[in-house]
């Protein structure tokens, strides 16, 4: 349930999407109480027909996948919104052999039917649980190798759905072992199989009952991007010295080569050549930085890349030229406008962009909500750039405000230029 993605327009249109899915797990008073995340095994059926030394590793990789896009595309908090996330585990991340990228909280690891039980696995268990990992037995039907689980069990899950499943006695094997585990029932598919669970002493239900899955998507951002991301938080922060600045810079060598092309291409009327990254950090400033963030963040210049360029630019440099008479701070607006630019080309959500960014809380409420005064300007450069009604109450009349947008795109025009011809 986890894919990267592009659209139809093509992979170099947009950049490419990671979805996860997700399905709430309540109690029997409907009250949520946490999230399991669904996703597909990558070539989950080439797995299947792997040889066991191979299957693992298939396996292992799928589970990474998930991992990365959970802790690294989206976040916890994004995915669980302070509730637990039950993540399906293979072997070699609970015993050791790959490393689990998050601490313990807000995560259950859940242990599935497929994982060997042996010794090692019995010991990871015990290490992971002294961590204060939460830990789930995943469709437990009983088998008794894997009852020396149940020692380590916080959550054990029954699939209702399995043949001949006697709910009743595997709830007393439970609690004869895991006494103080939450007994958890998958598939749960109707209002008479949860009464009969409730019956049983079942506390914790996952279903369509309850939830169907749904699917959260974001975008994926190669670590370039990111290192933009940061960069664009550092460029809109006024007291940021330039030392700070060129230290998120050299965090990119890309980044660093075409900052400094671009800056010796820039004193080219100088006579000597700029040698050091600082250099060029001063000479260029931070408004072309900013057009290097853009098209990081684009991916490219091919595919239609240098128009969109264009956009960023012109949306960004408009907010920045229209914030004096509103007697706003420029670079904040000029960051106002790129971000919600670049969410747009990317086609994104600007409340995920936001939180990667790490802009200020006055910044982040404009661009997620519109509110506030740098709220108020966007909504104003956004409707002048679909034509929709006119600003009240506003300090620049019709006429005013389409000159300055013409004047931000000849800018952005000559700024691209400058880039790339």
């Amino acid at each position: 349930m986890l894919t990267p993605e592009t659209s139809a327009a093509g992979p170099q249109d947009i950049a490419p999407l990671v979805r996860v899915g997700r399905q709430g797990i309540f109690t029997a008073d409907g009250r949520l109480v946490g999230h399991e995340l669904l996703f597909r095994g990558l070539s989950s059926d080439k797995a299947g027909d792997a040889a066991p030394d191979l299957r693992g590793q298939i396996e292992d990789q799928a589970t990474s996948h998930v991992i990365s896009a959970t802790f690294g595309d989206f976040g916890v908090e994004e995915l669980g919104g302070g509730l637990p996330l039950y993540i399906n585990m293979t072997r070699g991340f609970l015993v050791g052999q790959l490393p689990l990228p998050f601490g313990p909280q807000n995560v259950v690891l859940e242990v599935l039917e497929n994982i060997a039980v042996d010794e090692q696995l019995v010991d990871s268990l015990a290490q992971l649980k002294d961590e204060g990992y939460v830990i789930a037995i995943d469709d437990f039907t009983g088998e008794p190798h894997r009852i020396p689980l149940l020692a380590f069990a916080d959550v054990v899950k029954l699939d209702l759905l399995c043949d001949q499943l006697d709910v009743d006695s595997l709830v007393d094997t439970v609690q004869a072992y895991a006494p103080k585990a939450q007994i958890l029932a998958e598939r749960v598919e109707d209002e008479a199989t949860v009464q009969r669970c409730i019956d049983a002493g079942i506390e914790l239900f996952q279903g369509y009952y309850f939830e169907r899955p749904s699917v959260l998507e974001t975008v994926r951002l190669s670590p370039s991007q990111l290192v933009c991301l940061r960069l664009m938080h550092t460029l809109a922060d006024p007291h940021t010295s330039m030392r700070e600045i060129e230290s998120v810079v050299a965090l990119d060598p890309g980044l660093s080569l075409r900052v400094l092309r671009t800056a010796n291409s820039a004193s080219s009327g100088l006579q000597r050549k700029v040698v050091s990254l600082r250099q060029a950090v001063v000479l260029l400033g931070p408004t072309m930085l900013s057009a290097w963030v853009a098209l990081t963040l684009l991916g490219g210049v091919g595919g239609g890349r240098r128009e969109d360029l264009v956009t960023i630019l012109t949306r960004a440099r408009a907010c920045e030229t229209v914030s004096g008479r509103c007697a706003l701070d420029p670079s904040t607006a000029y960051t106002a406008g790129m971000v919600s630019a670049v969410a747009q080309v990317l086609r994104t959500d600007v409340a995920a962009l936001v939180n990667r960014a790490g802009v200020g809380e006055d910044l982040a409420e404009a661009l997620i909500h519109g509110s506030g005064r740098y709220g108020d300007l966007l909504t104003v450069l956004l409707n002048h750039e679909m034509g929709v009604g006119e600003a009240t109450d506003f300090p620049m009349t019709p006429l005013e405000l389409s000159q300055a947008y013409l004047r931000a795109w000849a800018w952005a025009q000559s700024m691209v230029a400058s880039m790339f011809d």
